[in-house]
């Protein structure tokens, strides 16, 4: 911080620091903001989503289809999501850390794990649902340092 004295008035000048410098700088690549990533699985299936942007990101992931329980890894990440009941929607917001059913029912209590982290470049996705079809959509938002 400092301070002078200049024209008749004073001017203080103050460093500002943040978390996140170009927190702003976040953009929706073309394949990312209309479409996202939309897969259709049955049982066990390794999926890839890439994540073009420059930091790691947390996705939002929706599964539709008749759901009992889903399981989903990625490295050492890893989520189970085990209902007592069939819902026929789940959507998981990784940054706001929320899983919700259709109507915004709240599912979180059926969560285990941890939420997702997808890190710059290619990420192989391993997708673990019951013996029905199943299918998810992976939308993200890329980050860039500028």
């Amino acid at each position: 911080m400092s301070a002078s004295y200049e024209g008749g008035g004073y001017r203080l000048q103050v460093p500002l620091k943040a978390v996140q410098p170009f927190y702003e700088a976040r953009v929706w690549s073309s394949e990312e903001l209309g479409k996202g990533y939309a897969f259709t699985f049955q049982g066990e299936e390794v999926i890839t989503v890439s994540n073009r942007g420059d930091l790691t990101i947390a996705p939002i992931t929706q599964f539709t289809g008749q759901i009992h329980s889903i399981r989903l890894s990625l490295n050492q990440q890893e989520w189970a999501i085990h209902l007592p009941f069939t819902v026929e929607q789940i959507i998981i917001d990784h940054e706001r850390m929320t899983v919700t059913g259709e109507n915004g029912r709240n599912l979180f209590p059926y969560f285990r794990g941890h939420f997702l982290k997808l890190a710059p470049g290619e990420n192989h996705l391993t997708v673990t649902g019951g013996d029905s079809e199943l299918h998810l959509y992976v939308k993200m938002k890329a980050r860039y340092w500028f």
